[in-house]
């Protein structure tokens, strides 16, 4: 509703509001909304923090991972891939190690049938039936060997992290080995 100067100026004064405490609570608003700008800069800063810790860098090392997860029963394109680091090197640079973690999701379900079987409790062939809605996820630990001189990409997964330290000490050997790969060593 729209109030005229006229009708505020017969208003009478609120004793409880002065202009000190209206001061106090405007400050007290700018405060709050302040703080709260400021948690959203930082939940942007953490995601984007986030997001290029996981960020892979080399776009043809990004397709073959997700090319050979995709040939082992994964969907590659959706999986989320996580810590891709250069662990090991081989100077000038030609020979490359890179460890990462990945989320994938199972592309065949462990426990599947022939579709071409008819169900015997609804009588339908199985391909006309509603997919199963639960998927299986399976975290994934990976390594991958880049050779620049022949063009040729490696790459490797486990379901264990054991089985990758024993590949990256193979494939490391001679190597110098990085931050990256300090936390794969067997010692």
């Amino acid at each position: 509703s729209v109030v005229s100067r006229d009708r505020l100026a017969k208003l009478p004064a609120n004793p409880r509001r002065s202009p000190k405490r209206l001061r106090s609570s405007s400050l007290a608003r700018i405060t709050i909304r302040f703080l709260a700008q400021f948690d959203l800069m930082l939940a942007y800063l953490r995601e984007l923090s986030r997001r290029w810790s996981d960020w892979c860098g080399d776009a043809d090392m990004e397709k073959a991972i997700r090319r050979h997860l995709s040939d082992n029963g994964y969907y590659g394109g959706t999986a989320k891939l996580r810590g891709v680091r250069l662990a090991a090197v081989q100077r000038p640079g030609w020979l490359q190690v890179f460890r990462f973690d990945a989320t994938a999701k199972l592309a065949v379900p462990p426990d599947h049938e022939d579709e071409s079987v008819d169900d015997p409790a609804t009588g339908l062939p199985k391909s006309t039936q509603p997919p199963a809605t639960q998927s299986e996820f399976h975290e994934l630990f990976g390594l991958v060997r880049e050779d620049h001189r022949h063009g040729k990409i490696s790459v490797r997964v486990f379901r264990s992290g054991d089985q990758r330290r024993q590949l990256f000490a193979s494939w490391s050997e001679g190597l110098l080995q990085l931050r990256g790969g300090q936390a794969l060593k067997t010692d």
